[in-house]
């Protein structure tokens, strides 16, 4: 089973509107909204990339995983099956609200509900970014989902031994006996990541990748004058070398936004890094973390 990457997220928001300003204004992402009220916002040719679906709290619904073509699909399909993962088939009302030929879609072993599609819709091919430099990077998808998950083993497990992904780091926190998984299943030095907080589930972030570091710089001093907070602040990453800032967004999550990711190819071997040694860091330089951010609102007690 392999997929190309990271196509969509669905969340819901009470404050879904306000990516009405955010997305253009910060991000320079183009914005739309369906008839029942779903803002989205859209990052390349693709009809959209984040759907922001109003509610009365916030929380993650789904994500999206491009499987490429339809042959693909369908090997994905009867791959998930045989691992005795219960498969839900798409009707044509969800085919039409995530704009895909076809998908079917899962729940992990911690409730989180993926979706596995084939053919997103285009939209006219042209990406109309608000600041001359907005471009993003989606040739490997979306960018990245970081997850924190209440058991790192079985998370693990399910995403390398079920899903198929690649383990490409491994980092030993400063917290006694904690990890975090980095997993891929195309060049991104990761798709998808976790992170353990015991009895607590949901998504830590997502990252999307620009194609100009300026781009990044002036997303990051539009944010700041927007009052949005800063989770971590500007600075360079060093296991995928990504330059970035991570910004507490409408609807209670985050979204980090990066320029340079490193990619990996046939001859990446695992790594790890334990960085609870003293003096030691998984940053080059900056990404100091803002504790009085708080926790994301979009990670919650299991089974809430």
């Amino acid at each position: 089973m392999r997929l190309h990457g990271l196509g969509y997220v669905g969340l819901q928001s009470t404050e879904a509107g306000e990516w009405k300003t955010v997305g253009p204004d910060v991000f320079g992402m183009q914005v739309g909204e369906t008839p029942d009220g779903v803002t989205r916002l859209r990052l390349d040719s693709r009809g959209y990339r984040f759907a922001l679906h109003p509610g009365p709290d916030n929380r993650l619904l789904y994500v999206g995983w491009d499987a490429g073509y339809a042959q693909d699909l369908a090997h994905a399909r009867e791959h998930l099956v045989a691992q005795g993962v219960e498969v839900h088939e798409g009707d044509a009302d969800l085919r039409s609200a995530r704009q895909v030929l076809d998908l079917f879609w899962f729940t992990d072993p911690f409730g989180v509900r993926h979706e596995i599609f084939t053919g997103q819709h285009f939209g006219d091919r042209i990406f109309h970014g608000t600041r001359a430099t907005t471009e993003f990077n989606t040739e490997n998808g979306l960018g990245h989902a970081v997850f924190v998950v209440p058991d790192l083993q079985q998370a693990v497990a399910f995403w390398r031994d079920v899903m198929g992904f690649e383990t490409t780091d491994v980092i030993k926190l400063r917290v006694p006996d904690t990890e975090m998984w980095f997993l891929r299943c195309n060049e991104r030095h990761h798709c998808v990541a976790f992170m353990a907080i015991p009895g607590l589930v949901g998504l830590d972030h997502v990252m999307v990748e620009s194609t100009s570091m300026s781009e990044v710089g002036q997303a990051y001093q539009a944010a700041k004058r927007h009052g949005l907070k800063m989770q971590l602040e500007l600075g360079e990453h060093y296991m995928d070398r990504t330059t970035s800032f991570y910004a507490r967004v409408p609807g209670g999550w985050t979204l980090e936004l990066g320029w340079g990711a490193q990619l990996t190819d046939e001859q990446w071997v695992t790594r790890y890094f334990d960085v609870s040694r003293p003096g030691a860091s998984s940053e080059v330089w900056g990404h100091e973390f803002q504790r009085e951010t708080g926790p994301a609102e979009v990670v919650r007690p299991v089974g809430t």
